[in-house]
């Protein structure tokens, strides 16, 4: 009597089981009827190709701020370089001449600051591209010369062009095995923090006048303000502006004196 009491009640809780478990399926999982089929399946495509467009689009955006980065960047720079005496020109013809004197020198003091940047970023890349060379001749990477050339001509780029140029490096050294390509990342990104925290600071404040931290500070406000265009020009700028102050503060006690 016992054995078919248990008998039963198990095949009760089975029971429950089974119908529980209909339910669930038959709601989440199995639509009713045909059409229900049809619209169900719709609908699950419809989500995986916004899906797909979505994540598309995210890419495809990135991609082209990249390039537009690295090709609008520089040839703003060289338009810049070419054409300043003709913008400085344009410039002061629009200027009231009780103020043309002063825009002048400001002028002459902001091309002298953009030149002694330009020539310190040369410098830094110079010497990032050396010190990227030796670490792939160690290593024993091919065409280390050319890849160092690379690392170091991209540098002048900020936040983005240090990453582009250790990727032809890495996957040179990805050739010879996979040990010497994590040893590669790990030794420019070494390179990249010696820059960043200790070369930069040092050639900068020589040669723009810009203290360290002050110029640590502008870089993370430009890049939480204005992104990559703002980690660009951020140090330009705040020599630029401590260029202007330096000739109020000069005119300024001109007059009190």
């Amino acid at each position: 009597m016992q054995n078919l009491t248990k008998v039963i009640n198990d095949f009760l809780q089975k029971s429950i089981i089974i119908e529980n478990a209909e339910n669930i399926i038959g709601k989440e999982l199995i639509p009713k009827d045909v059409s229900g089929i049809t619209l169900y399946l719709i609908s699950r495509i419809n989500l995986e190709e916004i899906d797909i467009f979505r994540r598309a689009a995210t890419v495809g955006r990135l991609a082209l701020n990249t390039v537009l980065y690295l090709i609008v960047g520089p040839l703003l720079g060289i338009y810049i370089l070419n054409y300043t005496d003709k913008i400085k020109t344009t410039f002061i013809k629009i200027i009231p001449k009780r103020f043309k004197n002063h825009t002048t020198i400001i002028l002459e003091r902001i091309n002298k600051v953009a030149g002694k940047y330009f020539r310190a970023r040369i410098l830094i890349s110079i010497i990032v591209g050396i010190l990227c060379t030796i670490v792939l001749l160690v290593l024993k990477v091919d065409f280390a010369i050319l890849l160092g050339f690379i690392a170091g001509l991209l540098n002048m780029i900020p936040l983005l062009g240090p990453i582009i140029g250790a990727i032809p490096a890495v996957l040179a050294a990805l050739f010879i095995s996979p040990f010497k390509a994590l040893l590669v990342i790990l030794l420019f990104v070494a390179i990249q923090l010696i820059d960043v925290y200790v070369l930069s600071p040092i050639v900068l404040k020589y040669q723009i006048g810009v203290h360290p931290g002050i110029m640590i500070f502008s870089l993370m406000a430009g890049g939480a303000l204005f992104g990559i265009w703002g980690l660009f020009f951020a140090v330009p700028t705040v020599a630029i502006l401590q260029e202007i102050l330096k000739y109020y503060l000069l005119e300024k006690n001109k007059i009190v004196s």
